[in-house]
C-alpha cells in the first residue's frame, strides 16, 4: 500500500534534508518523528501535517502545512537553533523541483514562518518552521 500526502511528503521531506551538507553539519542527521528518550542534542523534529483537499480538474490533490521543530540546549542556545532552522528554510524551501515523493508530484513547497525561543523548562531552545507543500497525484 502507497503511502498517503502526508507520510510521502514526511520521507521525502528527511531525506532531502539529511542530504543537505549544511544541515548534515549541525545536526549529523538526527531528524525525528519521535525523537528516543535519551536523544543527542541538537536535533529536528516533525511536527504537525495538516493536509487540505487541492483538487485540479480532474487530479486530485493536497495542500499540506507541516511543521519542523529544532532543539538545541543552551550551551549553544539561540544561535545554534537558528542556525539549524536556517538551513533547514535553505534546505526546502522551493525546492519542488529537486524533491521526489513517492506517488506524488511536489507542484510547491514554500517555507511560511519561523520562531525560534526558550522552552519554559528553561533548558532548551526551540525553533519551530511552518512550510506549505502543493502535491497532486501521479
Amino acid at each position: 500500500m502507497a503511502d498517503d500526502y502526508e507520510l510521502a511528503l514526511q520521507v521525502a521531506v528527511r531525506a532531502a534534508l539529511v542530504a543537505d551538507l549544511t544541515l548534515s553539519g549541525l545536526i549529523a542527521g538526527r531528524i525525528y518523528d519521535e525523537p528516543p528518550d535519551n536523544v543527542e542534542f541538537p536535533f529536528v523534529r516533525f511536527g504537525d501535517f495538516e493536509p487540505q483537499p487541492f483538487d485540479t480538474g480532474d487530479t486530485e490533490g493536497a495542500e499540506i502545512i507541516f511543521g519542523l521543530e529544532i532543539h538545541s540546549r543552551p550551551e549553544a542556545g539561540r544561535v545554534e537553533a537558528t542556525q539549524i532552522a536556517g538551513a533547514c528554510r535553505r534546505a526546502l524551501h522551493r525546492k519542488q523541483d529537486t524533491i521526489a515523493i513517492v506517488g506524488f508530484h511536489l507542484l510547491e513547497l514554500l517555507w511560511l514562518t519561523q520562531t525560534v525561543g526558550r522552552k519554559p523548562d528553561g533548558k532548551t531552545y526551540q525553533g519551530t518552521l511552518a512550510f506549505k507543500a502543493t502535491l497532486d497525484s501521479l
